[in-house]
């Protein structure tokens, strides 16, 4: 039996629990104005180049888009005329997306009641084996490793066989080659041996805890954008919202390889990434089962939407095809989408847990 569970920020957002709503894991809409009220060092200049550049305020309602906000900053990028400062602007957003995700999901605790939890531990019991199932997401953040690996820590589920290996979860050819060397008593994952596999992690839009490193914190855009740099991965539990360290006398400033919400990301995305996008539709097309947690595939995400539409077109359909979303507009992109006959859906994870 086949499993995959494919997550979206909808998981995280599940488990944040009662946190403020400036605490919480940002969405699209309303990111902006959260931003605001967190104080967070990079808006400021984001709020100037937008008010000089085009007099809008991303704080109003109408314009408070994390998605349209970064299309407007990178068409500017390669505008002979406002190009330095777009770079500067695009460098200072993205730094914003990773603060936001990292000051609201490192503080995240995982228990045996958080959802994608018990999502996991609902198939272990089915009789699933962990090498049957593997998750695909579109989050940046480490909501799905902490699952796993509190999921290998109760010993009725790690009994079951392997279930978190870290790095080689991600699939990255030499993920262990990548993995940097956190100095002092920084809490960080467990680190298992080559060739461990387990459940596999499918990160499509990279991680907050896979890195390049440059000279200088101004990075510049050949390097945010290039599909060929070198990066590494940290196996820090939590990642600092700005993580520099010293390599040999010259101190060293990381830039997080995520992959922005902006059209067409197929552009940039980084080539050690394209074979994952390739074996996550591979898996998408081979599965028996198919969950959906917190994904609302939206309209702008063309490639994978591209990809749900070609796994279910194969001619090879699911037997089973979860769609778990509050929202019943969710379901129904998934109607359109996979084009499939039969689709069930759950408004919540106790629904589906409950499901015999």
């Amino acid at each position: 039996m086949k499993t995959i569970i494919l997550v979206g920020a909808g998981s995280t957002l599940s488990d944040a629990g009662s946190a403020s709503k400036k605490n919480k894991p940002p969405l699209d809409g309303g990111f902006f104005f959260s931003c605001k009220k967190s104080n967070d060092s990079e808006f400021a200049e984001i709020q100037k180049y937008l008010i000089k550049n085009y007099d809008i305020n991303p704080i109003l309602p109408e314009y408070d888009s994390l998605e349209r906000i970064m299309a407007i900053i990178y068409a500017d990028i390669n505008n002979p005329t406002i190009k330095n400062s777009a770079i500067e602007a695009f460098r200072g957003i993205i730094r914003l997306f990773n603060r936001r995700i990292a000051k609201t999901t490192n503080p995240i605790a995982i228990t045996n009641r958080s959802n994608l939890f018990r999502i996991i531990a609902k198939k272990l019991k089915e009789g699933i084996s962990p090498c049957d199932i593997d998750i695909i997401t579109f989050n940046q953040d480490l909501h799905i490793e902490k699952t796993l690996e509190k999921l290998q820590q109760t010993k009725k589920y790690s009994v079951l066989g392997t279930l978190f290996s870290f790095p080689e979860c991600y699939r990255i050819h030499d993920a262990h080659a990548r993995l940097s060397k956190p100095t002092g008593k920084t809490p960080t994952f467990t680190v298992t041996a080559t060739g461990t596999r387990g459940i596999g992690v499918y990160k499509l839009h990279g991680s907050l805890n896979w890195f390049s490193t440059h000279t200088s914190s101004n990075v510049p855009k050949g390097a945010i954008l290039s599909r060929s740099k070198k990066f590494k991965i940290t196996s820090r539990l939590a990642i600092p919202v700005r993580m520099r360290f010293n390599a040999g006398k010259r101190q060293v400033y990381a830039f997080p390889l995520i992959i922005p919400p902006v059209n067409h990301k197929a552009a940039i995305i980084h080539d050690d990434l394209h074979p994952l996008w390739q074996e996550a539709e591979s898996k998408l097309n081979n599965a028996d089962e198919i969950i959906v947690f917190g994904y609302s595939c939206p309209a702008t995400d063309f490639e994978s939407a591209n990809m749900l539409r070609r796994a279910t077109n194969s001619g090879v359909n699911p037997k089973s095809f979860v769609v778990i979303d509050p929202s019943p507009n969710t379901f129904r992109r998934y109607v359109d989408v996979t084009c499939l006959n039969h689709l069930s859906f759950f408004r919540d994870c106790d629904a589906y847990i409950a499901k015999g």
